[in-house]
């Protein structure tokens, strides 16, 4: 894992504030400097891109030595390019681009997207949707990369190095995608904080920023979208809104309520951090996202044994019946849900006392390791022939029962025979 986010986010915020200062502000802002370097300015959604590209080209070239270090090495080797990184662009010498030690301002921010009338008044404020519209826009493309065949690699390699390698992915190569990936989205981050905060200066970046950044991911549950997203809400509830009354003492009649004052806030933050790690040791979602925790409503099952549900139709449930029909096959486009729609077909069968067998040679990636637990894996090949000649001979002593019991069918088998 990295511990280099701080400094791709410093990267994207310094990208961002270099590149849009209007012309007009320079000689302000870079009074020490004659007016800076640069001497144009980029409309705000390009400066964003251009924030999330500098920061991948850095961590592609900081990548080609670093990623061949393993476990807290690449941890450390990262976590001093961030400090690296920092200190440089508080160097004087760079004072013409960076300002030096000086803070960066008048470049736009979150509120420069409000709409005003004639009289300089806001009509519109849209400086509370944008965040969330341009954070939307990026978990989206997330969703989208894990969902590809790149995305699924990914999994593997997070699962086991050494089944990934050995299924023919290249490890550096998927690393490096990752690592600039991450990096690009780090530095799009560093823009909106820069946005947020209306001001950039290299030492708010700290190692301390990292940290945070990694609590939240390990909070919500590592592999879960849904899981960063909800501890980052909850993480910044906590230490900043819900807990602020810790902060204050309190007195009722002549007594005073004890340990109430400034800084008790953030042990009783520590300690419910502790018990959150403690009993979600997973994190809140695990490697879940939010459709695998909804409840499954066994209303929707049939009652027949062999009768899988497929949906709701203007007639009734569309159903197929396995007795009737023993083979189905899911087809579509990437993203068309054919794994959610295999999944539900699998739950009901599970749900139906069934035994679940299932052919992955891609790892496995695509089943969550709770499905591990309910159903029986393959995937390799060997595994898989073992499974079918184990199969085979079950089906044969069920023939030989079915003749035996004089069971015409595997639902009157079943009421004489019912598996726990």
């Amino acid at each position: 894992f990295s511990l280099g986010q701080a400094g791709f986010m410093l990267l994207g915020a310094y990208t961002f504030a270099i590149f849009t200062i209007p012309e007009e502000s320079r000689e302000i802002v870079y009074q020490y400097y004659n007016g800076g370097l640069i001497r144009f300015a980029l409309p705000v959604i390009p400066a964003l891109v251009l924030s999330g590209l500098v920061a991948a080209l850095f961590a592609f070239l900081v990548g080609l030595p670093v990623l061949k270090l393993k476990s807290d090495y690449l941890a450390i080797a990262t976590l001093g390019f961030a400090e690296i990184i920092r200190a440089i662009f508080q160097w004087d010498k760079l004072g013409a681009i960076t300002n030096g030690s000086n803070m960066l301002h008048q470049f736009p921010s979150f509120s420069s997207f409000n709409i005003r009338n004639a009289q300089g008044e806001v009509v519109v404020y849209l400086s509370t949707l944008v965040p969330f519209v341009i954070a939307g826009v990026c978990i989206a493309l997330i969703v989208l990369l894990i969902n590809s065949t790149y995305g699924r690699a990914l999994k593997a390699i997070r699962d086991d190095e050494t089944a990934a390698e050995a299924m023919g992915v290249n490890l550096f190569h998927h690393k490096q995608l990752a690592f600039c990936i991450s990096s690009f989205f780090a530095g799009i981050g560093g823009a909106m904080l820069a946005m947020y905060a209306c001001t950039v200066q290299a030492k708010s970046f700290t190692s301390s920023m990292t940290y945070e950044i990694l609590l939240i991911v390990v909070l919500g549950g590592v592999g879960s979208i849904t899981g960063s997203c909800l501890s980052a809400f909850l993480f910044v509830a906590c230490s900043e809104w819900w807990l602020r009354f810790l902060d204050n003492t309190y007195t009722i009649g002549s007594f005073q309520v004890p340990l109430l004052r400034n800084g008790f806030r953030l042990v009783v933050f520590s300690v419910i951090i502790m018990v959150v790690v403690l009993f979600f040791r997973r994190g809140i979602m695990g490697d879940r996202e939010l459709p695998e925790v909804l409840r499954w409503n066994d209303s929707c099952l049939s009652r027949e044994s062999s009768v899988l549900v497929l949906g709701e139709g203007y007639a009734g449930p569309v159903t197929v019946n396995l007795a009737h029909v023993p083979h189905i096959l899911l087809g579509g486009s990437t993203g068309s849900g054919k794994s959610v729609l295999l999944k539900l077909l699998l739950m009901q069968c599970i749900k139906k006392y069934a035994r679940v067998f299932i052919a992955d040679f891609k790892g496995g990636v695509d089943f969550p390791k709770v499905w591990h637990e309910k159903c029986r894996l393959c995937i390799t090949e060997e595994s898989l022939l073992d499974t079918l000649d184990r199969l085979v001979a079950a089906l044969e002593n069920r023939k030989s029962e079915f003749a035996a019991l004089g069971c015409p069918d595997i639902d009157s088998y079943n009421k004489i025979r019912r598996p726990l």
